[in-house]
């Protein structure tokens, strides 16, 4: 048996360097951790199977893919490859100067929480992404958790399954396991294939592929200790929220969960407490708005003076999963705090 303690105890090794292979050769002692065998049959779970794009290309990038008859756009569980050059300028300066793209970069951005941008394993992703879909005419959907189907964009939070040879291949296992993406947890662990990321990840790191290699064969992020110490991070604070909603029931409301905002909506009065990150902030000319993320257009709002929040701890964990507890009021149909009922603590 495989324990995150392993994959914790594993060293990593990021110096960007450049090239252009992005194929392994390496073959496992042990079955694939990304072959299913067992498919689920849970209707909750089975959105069933789906058409590759034939309007546009049906791969997007590395954790990105376009399907037919879908009303929304899909997210693929528990991956995070980086990302494609958005333009031409970043790109020609990356191949320049990397250093200095660096440098531009991450510019103005906290250390600890490192920004997203294009690289070129981004593009070796895509690049692996598309040899894995090509030929593939259908894909089977499967949600990871049916009390979270939908993220904070709207995108269908999926397993991406495909027949390759003679076996049903999880896509986004298989993207962890040649070393594309880490086993990505910010915004939790995968409720149905845990144990088959953490065993992906382990394997990718043993034959040091893609961004575990000792020398990258394409330049990536240089730091991904930061990036999982941040993720990790925040998976042990859902860990810890999945055990105490267990105690604390319909007092905790889980933001980002389907069905809370419309819970939320009944709760006027009530004194509850809802989990989540605070986001962006708001003034409105005395007034501040903090928003608490949940669905983009549908964020959950704290509001009070402008000059209150100032020294407010819940102005301290941007991007930290954190505890708000305070009356719900109502305010137009949306569900929201008054800054003077709350009180903030981490989970």
């Amino acid at each position: 048996m495989i324990v995150m303690g392993q994959t914790r105890r594993l060293a990593v090794l990021l110096l960007a360097a450049a090239g252009t292979s992005c194929q392994t050769t390496e073959q496992p002692s042990a079955p694939s951790p990304s072959a299913i065998t067992r498919p689920s049959t849970d209707p909750k779970i089975v959105i069933g199977h789906r058409v590759l794009s034939r309007s546009r290309p049906p791969v997007v990038d590395g954790d990105t893919i376009r399907v037919e008859g879908m009303t929304a756009s899909l997210r693929l569980i528990g991956i995070d490859t980086e990302e494609t050059f958005k333009d031409d300028g970043a790109r020609t300066l990356a191949q320049k100067d990397w250093d200095e793209y660096l440098k531009i970069t991450y510019a103005g951005k906290q250390a600890d929480r490192p920004p997203k941008y294009g690289t070129f394993m981004g593009e070796a992703a895509k690049r692996f992404a598309e040899e894995f879909f090509n030929g593939v005419e259908s894909v089977r959907l499967e949600y990871d958790d049916p009390a979270r189907k939908l993220g904070y964009f709207q995108r269908h939070l999926v397993h991406v399954l495909a027949v390759k040879g003679n076996q049903l291949v999880n896509y986004n296992v298989e993207v962890v396991r040649q070393g594309y993406s880490p086993y990505f947890k910010k915004y939790g662990r995968s409720a149905r294939y845990h144990d088959a990321f953490v065993a992906a990840e382990v394997e990718a790191r043993a034959h040091r592929r893609g961004i575990w290699a000792k020398t990258p064969s394409h330049r990536c992020y240089p730091d991904y200790g930061v990036r999982l110490k941040w993720w990790e991070d925040r998976d042990r604070a859902l860990q810890r929220l999945t055990r105490l909603k267990r105690t604390m029931k319909d007092d905790l409301s889980l933001l980002g969960d389907d069905a809370e905002w419309e819970r939320l909506k009944t709760m006027k009065g009530r004194r509850v407490t809802v989990a989540g990150s605070p986001g962006s902030f708001r003034r409105a000319g005395d007034l501040g708005i903090q928003y608490i993320g949940h669905r983009r257009g549908m964020d959950f709002a704290v509001v009070g003076p402008a000059a209150a929040f100032q020294q407010h701890p819940i102005r301290q964990h941007e991007g930290d999963v954190i505890l708000i507890s305070g009356v719900v009021d109502i305010y137009r149909g949306r569900p929201q705090f008054k800054l003077e009922t709350v009180t903030v603590r981490e989970p």
